[in-house]
């Protein structure tokens, strides 16, 4: 089965919020009942982009797909 997945974190400082949207295409295999599996178990991921929204305590913001920050995914 093929699938999109979107997922969403946010990190936050005294006067900026960084939103991060991480869009992903994964494929994955769905066991029948009562028929041998084999394959694996977790989404294997085919492609995935990551888009950085980055606003300061005024109201402004950006967007970029660009960052040297490492933001940890859940």
């Amino acid at each position: 089965m093929l699938a999109y997945v979107r997922e969403y974190s946010i990190l936050t400082t005294y006067t900026d919020t960084v939103f991060l949207f991480r869009e992903k295409m994964v494929d994955y295999m769905l066991p029948v009942s009562g028929a041998k599996f084999k394959g694996w178990s977790r989404p294997r991921v085919l492609t995935s982009r990551s888009y950085y929204q980055f606003k300061d305590s005024r109201g402004l913001d950006s967007v970029s797909d660009v960052s040297n920050h490492h933001f940890p995914m859940g």
